[in-house]
């Protein structure tokens, strides 16, 4: 349409419908406190989602959704330095970690760091080769600056971080 664009009851379409998006977003609960809201997506793009969710045993697409709006959330803590839970894992070459020890250096890096060490498994993979994993909560940065210590010491093939944001308990408190 060409001039005043598209009206409906004598609204504009878009303006009309940015002012329901917002009504959307504040007051459309559902009886478990969760907000309805509609996006547009591609056919494409819906069809290689929808499939993924199958694959990955998603009852709803919803319930996808969440988890990926959670992880993107995790991922800016990581990002702006807020509170995480994280899981670093790091692969090592057994027969280099007996020429240099570097279990004390671990434990060391683990006893300095400000990131706080929650639990850690070991596990032999092969004769040469062993795969940790320690969980560790603090702040994105210390987070970061461990597995990057970890994955620096000389023995290290792999290591890697992922976290996520702790919750918060009902009485606002973190764990």
């Amino acid at each position: 349409m060409r001039g005043g664009g598209a009206t409906l009851g004598g609204k504009p379409v878009r303006r009309m419908l940015e002012s329901e998006e917002m009504t959307d977003m504040q007051s459309d609960r559902n009886a478990e406190g969760l907000v309805r809201f509609s996006i547009s997506i591609e056919p494409g793009l819906l069809g290689r989602f929808d499939d993924l969710l199958r694959r990955r045993g998603y009852a709803t697409r919803s319930e996808a959704i969440r988890d990926s709006i959670r992880r993107q959330l995790a991922q800016h803590r990581l990002d702006s330095d807020g509170r995480v839970v994280g899981v670093i894992t790091a692969l090592y070459d057994e027969t280099l970690r007996r020429k240099k020890d570097p279990v004390v250096r671990l434990s060391a890096l683990l006893h300095d760091t400000q990131a706080r060490e929650i639990c850690s498994t070991h596990v032999h993979l092969s004769k040469d080769h062993i795969i940790e994993t320690i969980v560790v909560s603090g702040e994105a940065r210390s987070v970061l600056a461990l597995s990057d210590k970890i994955g620096a010491m000389p023995h290290v093939l792999y290591c890697d971080v992922s976290a996520t944001v702790p919750p918060v308990d009902e009485g606002g408190h973190k764990p």
